[in-house]
């Protein structure tokens, strides 16, 4: 391909990148992190199309194709830059770009594997250039080829007919009546206006915002084959009434933005471009998630509401930021991938364990979080106000946890202890903030509670240490001092929170609050949480005496159960202050050594709750 302009390098001066720690990213390093992802992009597609070119076998003629299309692709640079960059901007390309060049990297010696990647890579460049020649209004007609009955256009949408076959050429060329798809024994007229949908066209949706002070424009991605970074996906066009409501969530989403985080406005605003929904209705919390691969685009469910939508924008902007950032310099002394079980840490908002750059990834997201909810408590609507104190409570908290570790872990560069060192001053300046009290403890309940079952899901001790319990109980000997824990990730383990989503439906919908908790009073499951319980509503709501009682018929049905373990646990240390080395103080801080010598009991036939076991441990700490 031709240049863009003058080649330069893509420099990180100190200020931007101290602007970057500070979480005030402004237009000059939106526009740096825009043009290093744009030649990130253009790299990756010359790699894959290099990579094809170092085989000399009888697929030289699939190989010759793709050089070709490079080079036309170029030659459209050179005529029509901005049908070319309007076309690259689509972050579905780099997606689909960064995906194909891994697999054809690994892909197996064996022909046929090799063959099917070069078809890949094919599929991918002629898309691309007919999508150029489409907003270039070029006269000249391509070829393109249907997958599965689909012709995918970046940025434009996707041609939908009954291709004669699977895999099947379709010419592409302007006509009196518009563009023209025909081939594989079928026909699709192209409407004058691709934003709307047509016989055969599904395109990609596109809103816009003119709140202040930049407007957000996006895409809302429901038809490219390749807008989910995870894998292909067949289109799952939006009906008109979809595409109304997410326009107006975003349109009242950002104005939130704008009101309550105005220093987040800008970043997002330059680094996020596609919304690509996720199947399903709207449920108690929305789901969302990024790549490095695919920068602009965020995968999300369905937004509960538009403040809902609006800390889901700021919570996956900050997201692009560092993988923007790690495209310019890196933030750890390891390259990624080459972690071990025991370089991996507790992430507060997380139940699995994470990688020492995925601990990084959320503490500067949450950063950006926890300042949003702020934003919302001072000076958003009344009625959530109570919602997001609860949430600034949480976010701080768990950055705090986050911070102290990545503190004193070792393996991070420079840059990656600047972004550190800017979250570390942030929480400093929020020490003086007085949130109230309800929605504090409640912050501060569910920070106990996802540390305590974070560490019985994925801490242990050692056979020897397992063994010294053991035979200390038989014998009716003093435990000793509490042996040291190991990092042994149950992932199988992992489940959604329950109490936090119960929390904020609480503080959200006090009405539907009370309506699931006498569902589950009465015996009966939510649907929309199935692992709910009784114990649950009321250790969110109270009594806290009703909730421990609960906890405790549950494990006289399963010992086993750990959830009830550590709810047990907090409903009786909220109710009464428990002593030092209280059992309910080791069930909350060494629940994982409970556990342990459950276990291994159980093993021999003695079935024990984790009540006598913790008092029998907590003797110990008592001397």
């Amino acid at each position: 391909m031709g240049n863009h302009g003058s080649i330069g390098v893509h420099e990180l001066t100190e200020k931007a990148l101290q602007t970057i720690a500070n979480g005030e990213v402004g237009p000059a390093e939106v526009e740096l992190f825009q043009s290093a992802q744009r030649s990130r992009l253009l790299v990756a597609m010359k790699a894959l199309g290099y990579l094809f070119t170092t085989r000399n076998d009888s697929s030289s003629r699939l190989q010759t194709h793709i050089n070709t299309l490079w080079t036309q692709l170029g030659e459209l640079q050179q005529v029509t830059p901005e049908a070319v960059e309007a076309v690259l901007a689509d972050p579905v390309v780099a997606s689909a770009c960064f995906r194909l060049l891994r697999s054809a990297n690994s892909a197996d010696a064996e022909k046929r594997l090799w063959v099917g990647q070069l078809l890949r890579a094919r599929e991918f460049f002629t898309s691309i250039v007919a999508a150029v020649s489409i907003r270039a209004n070029s006269p000249a007609g391509t070829v393109v080829l249907a997958v599965d009955g689909h012709v995918w256009l970046p940025s434009l949408g996707v041609a939908n007919s009954s291709w004669r076959h699977p895999r099947c050429t379709v010419r592409i060329h302007p006509s009196a009546e518009g563009w023209i798809l025909s081939g594989g024994g079928a026909q699709v007229i192209l409407p004058d206006d691709l934003a709307h949908a047509g016989p055969g066209w599904l395109p990609v949706r596109r809103l816009a915002t003119s709140e202040r002070p930049s407007g957000l424009r996006v895409t809302v991605d429901g038809v490219s084959p390749h807008r989910d970074f995870r894998g292909p996906k067949a289109p799952a066009p939006l009906v008109l009434k979809d595409v109304h409501r997410w326009s107006e969530l975003l349109r009242e989403a950002w104005r939130v933005v704008v009101d309550c985080a105005p220093q987040e406005a800008v970043a997002i605003a330059g680094t996020v471009r596609s919304l690509v929904p996720l199947p399903g209705p709207a449920r108690h919390q929305t789901s969302s998630a990024s790549s490095s691969d695919a920068f602009g685009l965020i995968l999300l469910s369905p937004p509960l509401s538009p403040v809902d939508l609006a800390a889901t924008l700021v919570h996956e902007g900050r997201h692009q930021q560092l993988n923007s950032l790690m495209a310019l310099t890196a933030v750890s002394d390891e390259p990624s991938g080459t972690d071990t079980e025991e370089e991996r840490y507790f992430a507060p908002w997380r139940g699995d364990p994470r990688p020492l750059v995925g601990l990084l990834h959320g503490a500067h997201a949450f950063g950006g979080v926890a300042g949003f909810w702020l934003g919302v408590a001072t000076h958003g609507p009344p009625a959530v106000r109570e919602l997001a104190w609860f949430e600034f409570s949480l976010s701080a908290r768990q950055l705090r946890q986050a911070v102290a570790a990545l503190r004193t872990a070792p393996g991070l560069a420079s840059a990656g202890h600047r972004i550190v060192d800017g979250l570390a001053a942030l929480l400093r300046r929020w020490r003086h903030i007085t949130v109230p009290e309800s929605p504090d403890r409640l912050a501060e309940w569910r920070v106990v509670d996802r540390w305590a079952t974070w560490r019985v899901r994925h801490m242990d001790l050692s056979q020897d240490a397992v063994g010294d319990l053991v035979d200390a109980w038989q014998r009716r000997r003093s435990p000793g001092p509490l042996p040291s824990a190991l990092l042994r990730p149950r992932l199988s383990e992992v489940h959604p929170d329950v109490r936090t989503s119960l929390v904020r439906l609480r503080l959200s919908e006090p009405r539907s609050f009370a309506q699931v908790a006498g569902i589950l009073r009465s015996g009966a499951t939510w649907p929309d949480l199935p692992a709910a319980t009784p114990g649950d509503a009321a250790a969110v709501a109270g009594p806290l005496s009703e909730a421990a009682a609960e906890y405790r018929q549950v494990l006289e049905n399963d010992p086993s159960d750990t959830t009830a373990w550590t709810g047990l646990a907090l409903s009786l240390a909220r109710h009464r202050t428990p002593v030092a080395g209280s059992w309910v103080r080791i069930l909350v801080e060494r629940p994982e050594v409970v556990r342990a010598l459950h276990e291994a009991l159980a093993g021999s036939g003695q079935v024990l709750g984790p009540e006598p076991l913790a008092r029998w441990l907590a003797s110990a700490v008592r001397r």
